[in-house]
């Protein structure tokens, strides 16, 4: 995480570490960018990005370790989300933020609340991509 504070992984949910370990095989150069935040982390990150690019301190789902950030993988490749969405159908519970409103490709997460399975998971587990 760098200025902000150190990678952690001790705290994050155990079905984001899952994940991660089933996308590692698929994509071997994914890598965690960013697990567990403190509030004062999640300040400092705030305060340094542009608005709109960090949640307020206090909502962010890395403070409660529910979200992890995977870099090391190139998100534009149609390909690559097509690897992507095949392991999440394995992991229903992990959610990504390549389909929020202002996408955030290198987000996954696990919702405080049993999940809704987005369109793209559902038709990606049918084998039918976009």
């Amino acid at each position: 995480m760098g200025e902000c504070g150190p990678l952690r992984i001790e705290g994050v949910d155990r079905r984001l570490l899952d994940f991660f370990q089933d996308l590692k095989k698929e994509l071997p150069t994914a890598h965690i960018t960013s697990g567990f935040r403190t509030k004062e982390e999640q300040t400092c990150l705030y305060k340094k990005m542009p608005p709109g690019m960090a949640a307020k301190p206090g909502t962010s789902s890395h403070e409660s370790g529910r979200a992890i950030d995977i870099g090391g993988i190139d998100y534009t490749s149609k390909e690559l989300r097509k690897t992507v969405t095949k392991v999440l159908g394995k992991h229903p519970d992990v959610l990504w933020g390549y389909y929020f409103k202002v996408s955030d490709p290198v987000h996954f997460y696990v919702p405080k609340t049993s999940p809704v399975w987005p369109a793209a998971l559902i038709l990606g587990s049918l084998g039918l991509f976009f």
